[in-house]
């Protein structure tokens, strides 16, 4: 009787459980996870992550994705692996690019083959029901028979409206605005997406640009648009397309805040025709940012050229949000709205 009453203690023990009553909010848990990797714990992250699984049934695909990353990141490719293809079973499906260096020793092996084969299959047939959308959030007070202006906001790669509207935070972004939150059609991930940048591509008939044009007649269609006043917004990959789209005229617009953008050389041509509409720029990167320098670059031409533009630096940060965006938000309204 002993022996099992040992047993099971040490079961215990070494797979301890979390009473009902004290787990915390997802967004309580998910801070501590992500203080944790801030701070290279990454043991403690996914030890964390493992324990609290069953915890929160709702982000179950969030829990693997991070197991999957902080796993690869740790060079145990085959933990990840096989941590993706337990969530394949579920039905879910990530973002992976077979390609990559890290995957060089394990191309070949049938582990490697199936899971990706699993998760391509899942990722198609998802792909078959999704198409660009958006959601709009009207001004307190609206009123059908006045114009306001739009905030147009694109989320990042392998990102959903969702997850842009928690963090693009702001009173101010609402207050007597509509703002538009649009979504890729194209999925690489559960319920993530991202834009295609490229002009071109042989899985996905539409180019970014097609959708979001596509979706902006259909917003200032449908609602009651001020299109002398239109803010594009996004980050990363959102980021690159407001800028790109604001570059090339393929949106009227006032102005630009994008964060952490990774543009190609904005040319003094590009920039001469920005100051002749008068567009405006509120850029914030991070100086550890992968394109940092190139955004710093572009932000000098315009400036150079005349063209009204801010670059926010947040120091000892990478392709991150601002830690104070609400403030960025209000600067960046002002800059671009206010004449």
């Amino acid at each position: 009787m002993r022996n099992y009453v040992l047993i099971i203690f040490l079961i215990l023990s070494l797979c301890p459980l979390i009473p009902a009553d004290q787990v915390v909010p997802w967004d309580e848990f998910d801070k501590k996870v992500d203080q944790l990797i801030d701070s290279e714990q990454h043991v403690q992250a996914i030890s964390l992550l493992k324990q609290n699984l069953k915890n929160y049934p709702k982000n179950e695909y969030e829990i693997y994705s991070g197991l999957i990353s902080l796993y690869r990141g740790q060079g145990e490719v085959q933990k990840s692996v096989e941590v993706m293809s337990q969530a394949n079973h579920k039905g879910y499906y990530f973002w992976v690019i077979p390609r990559q260096n890290l995957y060089n020793n394990f191309r070949r092996e049938n582990w490697f083959k199936n899971t990706l084969s699993l998760n391509n299959e899942l990722r198609d047939k998802a792909q078959k029901r999704v198409k660009p959308t958006y959601t709009v959030v009207l001004p307190s007070g609206y009123d059908s028979k006045k114009t306001y202006p739009l905030i147009f906001i694109m989320h990042g790669g392998n990102q959903n409206m969702e997850i842009t509207r928690k963090r693009w935070k702001s009173e101010e972004l609402y207050k007597n605005k509509m703002v538009a939150f649009v979504q890729s059609g194209w999925t690489v991930a559960t319920n993530r997406f991202r834009w295609n940048l490229s002009g071109f591509d042989l899985f996905h008939e539409g180019t970014a640009i097609d959708e979001v044009k596509g979706l902006y007649k259909e917003i200032v269609t449908k609602y009651p648009v001020n299109t002398d006043k239109i803010m594009l917004v996004g980050f990363s990959q959102g980021a690159a397309l407001a800028m790109n789209m604001s570059i090339h005229n393929d949106i009227k617009c006032t102005g630009v805040l994008a964060g952490c953008p990774f543009n190609d050389d904005i040319d003094e041509k590009y920039a001469l025709n920005l100051k002749k509409r008068d567009i405006r720029f509120f850029v914030f990167t991070g100086d550890k940012d992968f394109s940092y320098r190139k955004t710093v670059k572009n932000l000098e031409i315009l400036k150079k050229t005349g063209v009204k533009a801010v670059l926010k630096i947040n120091k000892e940060r990478g392709h991150q949000f601002s830690p104070d965006i609400e403030n960025d938000i209000q600067k960046a309204l002002q800059l671009i709205f206010e004449k």
